[in-house]
């Protein structure tokens, strides 16, 4: 058959909710239903529709456990499970799906699901159709020939298979045509088929390869061994039973109604309500199109991966380009009078100048500003600069804008700097997000209007390198326009919610003021010693090479030191080392980090090999890559992500400073690579057990209060308390509050479980303040779903209902650090809002690592700025318990100097009432 005759999906529902559920761990909806069965089906039928575009859908389910099967034989699927009622009660939600998706439902009593399958299949090769069978299982391989195909979940719900007539051959070493036989013959357990006792499926194989059916391998019974002959002599019965019990039905009394079929029928709005309501935002993005008018376009045989045009019925929005000097005058004298407005540059590459500004304001009213030079064509910039600066640099005009920071820091760089930044709808969608999901732009115009915007690749092509100055000025204003207007719309649908929910403090004290601050710094950068890297790198190279020549001598061997699978050979059958407690992969025994810690007394070579790995990476991620990422001017810049984390700390990417070693001396080594500028010193100032001290605060512990303010050093007491060294208690004081248990200390000290055991109960016993906040956070996250910071910020956590008792208990434990870690991180955004309003001419800050803060100023300024910071992060916000700060001066950020600074104690008073 042409392979572009149309297409039919014929989807084996049952099979595909089956995988899912024991393929997906346990996954909950904002309600806490249990729903990976869904979310895999949902997922599977998304991927079959982007790969295969047919034209028309069918769904076929299970009417009911007993077919005409059990009839033939009792014992059919007799050794199956019963079905896990977590998966039974998911049926109806994927039903509600295929349902809301307009997808014609199959089912009869009596038959299965693969019955109805292969009688579609066969009215639908009548009509001319190509079939495809979307499963995922491979009991329809015996359906596969010329008009049919069989789409198969190879692994998880992801990897899928397309079977033909040569993959069946591959897969089971028969034609399609005698899969019946070959079941027969080899029996199935998992239907409990029991083909012929003592043949499986080499044999199968075989003979019908020899023989091509089962009647020719009774005709030449005398050509086989003895043991076969007799096998099959005595077993005819059970193999003609097997054979019957395997056969899929094509001859089913049922109507193919294509008319119901069509995909131009499929309504996504109603599938975009759903997966909102399930949580599953991540697949909204992947649903090829919501306009069901255009699905027989998007569908097309023969078109590309490439996502579609938006359709012609789809709500176009306004755009105005504007191509002179007088009109853009015009209109900027009309917006320097708006009380908000959104921005959008656009620039000739991720990296690169600016071309071009959109801005909105309103949800209808939208215009696009090209700049030349740079945009060929364009408004000459230098002509409206001094009307642009003063709508962009006033500080009445509220700024919103979607990911602001980047669009800050383009049109700092075209020396066009921004005032009034206010909201910014990226971080907004994260905050008020209850669990995962994508807050590109595209994505949440999706999930939460509706509305598909025009994409990247429709702009510019699959040339997704090709320059923005390609695209002509007219699509390019629809374009920004676009993203300008969506961004009004999202503003418009987020703002109320963070009124509802409380989280105004978090988002306007603390994220959208730390928006500039970042910006700054991130523009910044820091300067490298170029020279030190250099000798450095010499310094590691040597020792690599020497580390490898030790490491091969130990395993008395040439091999590849960096490959996991040569690794795994020396180190398990080689050396012989023990595997109890190693950790198992799909490629078998693990060789990563935590297994070579656990093995490091086993053999000398192991020592090495850790250590050679340790070089490795710092050699790769920060000593070679350090130098090419330097400016001219031998500053780096890195990048900083405001909710880097579930918590709200900071992450730094592109270099990654926050993954330095601290305790080592290879990490010392490369954070001596950061030094202060010309005539300059760094300033660090870090925060002091501040985890621990908001902890106190939070649990009212009186011991734990105590300690702090009487300026013990709490490591310290807890080992006297406990009878355990400095180190043992530090390990326990922060084990305790991210909700380690025993084997996890155990194996962090290298202790018996039931010392760690010990170790916890006594600690416990001593601070019953802890045990009560411990108990309190658990309930309130089963009960809430969520914990909050002391600001207001919420972790939610959609497992804590999960039937999976290791995903719930690690649920309770991010409830128990959450809201300590969560607070810290406020704490830390909050203190560089602060500072930097409050820094003199000629200090900046440079870098935020964890709780530290790096600071680059003039040494005549030492001892103002030291006490101004040390005043400024000790006191931004008032806990039961002192604030200490450290702050320490010098020459790089690895060789600072602690300074004395007197009379310097934060206030102390219960802020839960702020």
């Amino acid at each position: 058959m042409s392979s572009r005759a149309p297409k039919i999906l014929l989807i084996d529902a049952n099979a595909l909710i089956h995988r899912a559920y024991h393929a997906l761990p346990p996954l909950t909806s904002p309600k806490g239903e249990l729903v990976n069965a869904v979310y895999g089906f949902a997922s599977a039928l998304l991927k079959a529709l982007k790969d295969e575009k047919p034209e028309y859908v069918v769904a076929c389910w299970d009417a009911g456990r007993h077919t005409f099967r059990n009839d033939i034989y009792p014992e059919y699927k007799a050794t199956r499970a019963e079905t896990d009622e977590a998966l039974y009660l998911q049926i109806p939600r994927t039903k509600q799906l295929v349902v809301a998706l307009n997808i014609p439902l199959y089912a009869q009593e009596g038959v299965e699901a693969d019955d109805l399958i292969g009688s579609l299949a066969k009215n639908a090769a009548k009509k001319g159709l190509r079939t495809v069978i979307v499963t995922g299982d491979n009991d329809t391989l015996q359906l596969v020939d010329d008009s049919t195909g069989v789409y198969s979940l190879s692994r998880g719900v992801s990897d899928t298979l397309v079977y033909d007539t040569t993959k069946v051959k591959d897969k089971l070493g028969v034609m399609p045509r005698q899969v019946i036989d070959y079941k027969a013959l080899a029996g199935d357990s998992s239907d409990n088929i029991p083909g012929v006792p003592g043949f499986g499926p080499k044999t199968a194989s075989e003979l019908l390869t020899k023989y091509d059916t089962i009647e020719g391998i009774y005709e030449h019974l005398d050509e086989l061994s003895p043991r076969q002959k007799q096998l099959l002599i005595e077993h005819k019965d059970l193999m003609a039973i097997s054979r019957r019990l395997g056969a899929i039905k094509v001859d089913l009394d049922i109507e193919l109604d294509l008319k119901s079929a069509e995909t131009s029928h499929f309504d996504f709005s109603k599938a975009i309500n759903f997966f909102q309501e399930m949580g599953f935002k991540s697949l909204i993005s992947r649903i090829p199109n919501h306009q069901a008018t255009v699905q027989s376009n998007l569908f097309a045989p023969g078109t590309d991966a490439s996502p579609p045009p938006a359709p012609s019925t789809q709500e176009r929005l306004p755009y105005r380009l504007l191509k002179t000097v007088e009109e853009t005058k015009t209109l900027l004298k009309r917006l320097a009078k708006v009380d908000k407005l959104v921005i959008d540059t656009e620039t000739i590459d991720l990296e690169g100048e600016l071309i071009g500004i959109a801005f909105g304001w309103s949800a209808t009213e939208s215009a696009y500003l090209p700049l030349a030079p740079v945009y060929p064509g364009g408004v000459p910039i230098e002509e409206v600069r001094a009307d642009l600066q003063k709508v962009l640099n006033s500080k009445t005009i509220k700024k919103i804008g979607h990911n602001l920071k980047y669009d800050l820091a383009v049109l700092s760089r075209a020396g066009l700097p921004v005032e009034g930044v206010w909201f910014d709808t990226m971080i907004a969608a994260s905050l008020l997000a209850t669990g995962p999901m994508s807050i590109r732009l595209d994505d949440l115009s999706i999930s939460e209007l509706g509305f598909r915007k025009i994409s990247i690749a429709e702009l510019i092509g699959a040339k997704k390198s090709a320059p923005m100055t390609d695209v002509p000025a007219e699509q390019l204003a629809e374009y920004s326009c676009e993203d300008a207007l969506i961004t009004w719309r999202l503003f418009e649908h987020y703002f109320p919610q963070l009124e509802d929910r409380s989280f105004k403090r978090v988002f306007y004290e603390i994220e959208m003021p730390l928006m500039s601050v970042l910006e700054k710094m991130e523009a910044r950068g820091i300067t490298i010693d170029l020279k030190h890297l250099k000798n450095l790198s010499k310094k590691l190279a040597e020792r690599l090479t020497a580390l490898q020549a030790s490491i091969q001598k130990e395993a008395g061997e040439t091999f590849n030191v960096n490959s996991p699978i040569q690794l795994k050979t020396i180190l398990f059958e080689k050396l012989n080392l023990e595997t109890a407690g190693v950790k198992r992969m799909k490629s078998g025994l693990s060789t990563d980090a935590e297994t070579l810690s656990k093995l490091k007394e086993a053999h000398p070579i192991v020592p090495m090999l850790l250590e050679y790995r340790e070089l490795s990476k710092l050699m790769s991620t920060y000593i070679e890559t350090l130098p090419k990422l330097a400016d001219a001017n031998g500053r780096v810049h890195t990048t900083y992500s405001q909710l880097g984390a579930a918590t709200g700390r900071l992450a730094s990417n592109n270099p990654n400073l926050q993954n330095i070693p601290i305790r080592t001396e290879l990490g010392t080594d490369v954070r001596r690579a950061f030094v202060a500028g010309p005539g300059k010193i760094l300033l660090g100032a870090d925060y002091s057990q501040i985890e621990l001290r908001i902890v106190a605060h939070m649990s009212n512990d009186p011991k734990l209060i105590e300690t702090f303010t009487n300026g013990q050093d709490v490591h310290k007491a807890v080992s006297d308390l406990l009878n355990v060294d400095r180190r043992t208690a530090k390990a326990i004081n922060y084990g305790i509050i991210y909700g380690l248990g025993s084997n996890a200390l155990a194996n962090d000290l290298g202790i018996s479980i039931g010392q760690a055991k010990e170790h916890i109960e006594h600690y416990l016993d001593q601070f019953p303040g802890i045990v009560k906040y411990m108990k309190e956070m658990r309930e309130q996250a089963h009960s809430q779903g969520y914990v909050e910071t002391l600001f207001g910020r919420r972790r939610y956590l959609p497992d804590i209902h999960s039937p999976n008792p290791g995903l719930r208990a690690a649920a309770e434990r991010m409830a128990i650090n959450s809201p300590a870690q969560g607070t810290n991180a406020d704490l830390v955004k909050l203190a560089m809002v602060e500072l930097d309003r409050t820094l003199p001419e000629g200090a900046a800050m440079l870098l935020s690592i964890h709780d530290e803060l790096v600071f680059e100023i003039e040494p005549d300024q030492l001892a103002k700025i030291a006490k101004l910071v040390r005043e400024k992060m000790s006191n931004v916000m008032e806990l039961k318990v002192p604030i200490t700060v450290e702050v320490k001066s010098g020459p790089n950020w690895a060789d600072l100097a602690p300074l004395e600074i007197k009379n310097q104690i934060s206030k102390s008073k219960d802020i839960s009432k702020t």
